[in-house]
């Protein structure tokens, strides 16, 4: 094993660094970013908003609460609901507007993309803390807890909307800030120059988009390894499929996922320490956890990655089964979903266990570790081990490597193309409120059926017939 591993890092090495070095630049790039800009967001708060000037628009929210303000309280709620015609948008010139305006600026420093529409302009007044103090914080919190609402703050940010949700962890939080032009003498945000909004995205250390790439960067060099002479050629000296999966797996998976996490917690380390614990209440115990979340998405794409590559034969295979896979894993949950709507509707069963179970298993809410994904990413890999102990170089012209499962395999498929493509339709009529085709349709259905049975014919036609292949990109086999 050592010395197939040395022998891949050998022959890959160049590209493994570059891999490296480009996950060190982002996770650089992310901590100066990250950072730099709480300290950026700060300064153009503290050189815009002033305490006098707060507790002024606030006394005149408090004013629009009567009963003959009811108008101007209508225009308040109707700027925040207009998403479209609203004028704080980031980058854009603002001029001096209408109190109604200034006070729904303010109400958007909290919460930018916090939904308001239907809410009553009581609970809009009541977002607005009462101190200048507390404002300030709230504007300029780093962290904000995905489990922290406390239900009664509708501009709480990423309560509602955020970036990436992680049970108990924090999460990224934008603001709008005014940005007045350097050469004006006036100060405040609404002055007669106007200003310009400006973005601030405060993002957690997650370490999960470095996981990904890593993902496919090293899956783009399982295919790469394939099409020219590094797969037998390593395979004649390891004689086991094994040593050279786990070799690549080691270093386009295993090493950049973890150096991606390490980036993470030393970013996350770093915010506690620069940015000031009033704003940033670091909690370690979640950090973790969210370091667990990630880790647990990366075995489950390595895992699947790994499954597909010792299962299916031909580049194009590989690319067919995976994007494939995709659709029907959606559609999959939404099936299970509709079946388990339509039992509870109809035969009043209890079916939150059993939707509980389809989203846990395949993180349909993104939310938190969920040990079922990670019992099922460890089944997919040892199930794509247990393959490539078989794992020949010449049946990469297959689109099934193993003959006798070619069978077997299209069964599963016929029965996954009648949960995707056949049930749905009585369930549609059965829970109308999950249906497809509410509109009822026959060109609908027929387009439905038709992409279902077309899937289904070219997969069997890939099984049992002579599938594709990339001519062009090929070479012999052995030959360097």
């Amino acid at each position: 094993m050592r010395e197939t591993v040395k022998l891949y890092y050998e022959l890959r090495k160049i590209w493994i660094w570059t891999l490296l070095a480009i996950i060190t630049i982002i996770a650089i790039s992310s901590m100066v970013f990250n950072i730099g800009s709480w300290y950026q967001a700060k300064h153009t708060f503290d050189s815009h908003f002033d305490a006098h000037h707060y507790y002024e628009i606030r006394d005149y929210a408090q004013t629009l609460l009567s009963k003959n303000k009811r108008k101007q309280a209508a225009k308040v709620t109707n700027i925040l609901s207009d998403t479209q015609g609203f004028h704080f948008v980031t980058n854009s010139k603002v001029r001096y507007v209408s109190k109604n305006a200034e006070l729904a600026f303010y109400i958007l420093t909290i919460s930018p993309d916090s939904a308001y529409r239907n809410v009553s302009y009581k609970e809009v007044v009541s977002s607005l803390p009462e101190t200048f103090s507390e404002y300030r914080h709230r504007v300029l919190r780093y962290y904000v807890s995905a489990n922290g609402s406390n239900g009664k703050d509708v501009v709480q940010y990423s309560d509602d909307s955020p970036d990436f949700v992680v049970s108990g962890l924090p999460t990224s939080k934008q603001i709008y800030l005014p940005d007045t032009p350097r050469f004006s003498k006036d100060s405040g945000p609404f002055n007669k120059e106007g200003f310009y909004t400006h973005t601030f995205i405060f993002k957690q250390p997650m370490g999960a988009g470095p996981v990904v790439l890593s993902i496919l960067i090293g899956a783009i060099f399982f295919l790469l390894d394939q099409i020219h002479w590094i797969n037998p050629y390593m395979l004649q000296r390891s004689k086991d499929g094994r040593y050279l999966a786990l070799a690549k797996s080691l270093c386009w998976f295993v090493i950049p996922g973890l150096l991606s996490c390490f980036y993470a917690l030393v970013e996350f380390v770093l915010k506690g320490f620069l940015v000031p614990s009033a704003f940033a209440n670091s909690d370690y115990g979640a950090m973790f956890s969210g370091l667990l979340v990630v880790l647990t998405l990366g075995l489950s794409l390595a895992g699947f990655g790994l499954l597909i590559d010792s299962f299916i034969g031909t580049i194009f295979g590989k690319i067919y089964t995976a994007i494939v896979s995709m659709f029907a894993l959606a559609l999959f949950i939404s099936t299970a979903h509709m079946l388990g709507s339509g039992l509870s509707r109809q035969w009043h069963l209890n079916m939150k266990p059993f939707l509980n179970f389809v989203d846990d298993a395949f993180s349909a809410n993104g939310n938190g570790f969920s040990w079922v994904e990670l019992l099922i990413a460890l089944l997919m890999l040892a199930l794509a081990f247990f393959w490539y102990k078989k794992y020949s170089y010449d049946t990469d012209s297959s689109y099934v490597r193993m003959p006798k499962l070619k069978k077997p395999f299209f069964c599963f498929v016929v029965l996954l193309a009648v949960w995707d493509f056949i049930l749905p339709l009585p369930l549609a009529a059965w829970t109308p409120s999950n249906a497809y085709f509410q509109s009822g349709q026959i060109s609908s259905i027929v387009w439905w059926l038709a992409w279902g049975i077309g899937i289904t014919l070219f997969t069997a036609w890939l099984i049992f017939k002579k599938p594709f292949k990339f001519r062009f990109l090929s070479k012999k086999n052995g030959k360097q």
